[in-house]
């Protein structure tokens, strides 16, 4: 059955991680308002980046980040989110595409715009996270089989994660922005699908090009991955076209509609592909599973 195919193709057992308005237009309506707030609000939804300081829990606002890929503190100490514009979006794949499966009829919605991370979430970032959450944890260290995966370390992504164990640490993220406060959440499937497509039709936001060759560089997935046992580094591989990282590859990402997107290190290319997707509980955690969450300021 389609909802075990990662699992039975792995052999691996499971295990929970236990782990304690109105629009403003060019005229007076902005001008006339005194206290600037409504001036800010809309500067807030419209910025392209939201950072997320993961210390001090603070939410602020740039149109660039130059040195995203160089500085560390980007994968460790703050949170970048890449605002996705509102959208009539294409999902899922028709029958005759590559890979296309009966669960993944194509279809156009309209999609409201959002920000969504621009990396995977890190196990820095996680162990912060989890730290403002009430206690650090580091979940790849418990769920079974992680004595035999590799890809442990700051910049590593956070995996054996289960939907639960997140929601609970995003949802107990106390963030201040302009705006008052915001907070953290899992993307719906049509939220991540939207992201990860990137105005694409195609099966990859690359194309339709299953090739090691084309692969290589843009994500991390067994013919690609030089017989390596985990997950690389985020961004160690090129961006798609709205600027996020291994969007295909490296990890399993989990959405709020208790999918998994995107493929992983361990998955055959074509599990990567945008209209992919594998079911999962609530309460399991594995070992090729991680997360890029979204923001609502």
């Amino acid at each position: 059955m389609r909802q075990n195919k990662l699992f039975v193709a792995l052999g691996w057992t499971m295990s929970l991680a236990m782990v304690s308005g109105c629009s403003a237009g060019a005229g007076g309506f902005v001008a006339n308002d005194a206290s600037g707030q409504l001036a800010q609000n809309i500067g807030v939804s419209t910025a392209t980046y939201q950072v997320v300081d993961l210390d001090s829990g603070a939410v602020s606002q740039r149109e660039s980040i130059p040195d995203l890929t160089t500085d560390p503190a980007w994968r460790s100490s703050r949170l970048v989110f890449r605002r996705v514009a509102s959208q009539m979006a294409r999902t899922g794949a028709g029958a005759g595409e590559l890979g296309a499966q009966a669960d993944e009829s194509a279809t156009t919605i309209q999609v409201s715009h959002f920000y969504i991370a621009v990396f995977e979430l890190t196990q820095a970032q996680w162990q912060r996270l989890s730290a403002r959450a009430g206690a650090a944890s580091t979940p790849w260290t418990a769920v079974t089989p992680s004595n035999v995966v590799t890809g442990t370390g700051d910049h590593f992504p956070a995996w054996g994660l289960s939907r639960q164990l997140v929601e609970q640490a995003l949802s107990a993220q106390a963030l201040s922005g302009q705006t008052g406060t915001s907070r953290l959440a899992l993307p719906t499937q049509a939220q991540w699908e939207t992201a990860a497509r990137a105005g694409t039709s195609t099966a990859f936001w690359w194309g339709d090009d299953p090739d090691e060759t084309t692969v290589a560089s843009r994500a991390r997935v067994a013919e690609t991955n030089g017989g390596g046992d985990g997950p690389a580094h985020v961004g160690t591989l090129a961006a798609n076209p709205l600027g996020l990282y291994d969007v295909a590859g490296n990890v399993w990402e989990l959405t709020a509609d208790g999918a998994l997107r995107g493929g992983s290190w361990n998955d055959t290319v074509l599990q990567a592909r945008s209209a992919n997707r594998v079911m999962i509980d609530t309460a399991t955690a594995h070992a090729l599973v991680g997360v890029r969450p979204i923001l609502i300021p």
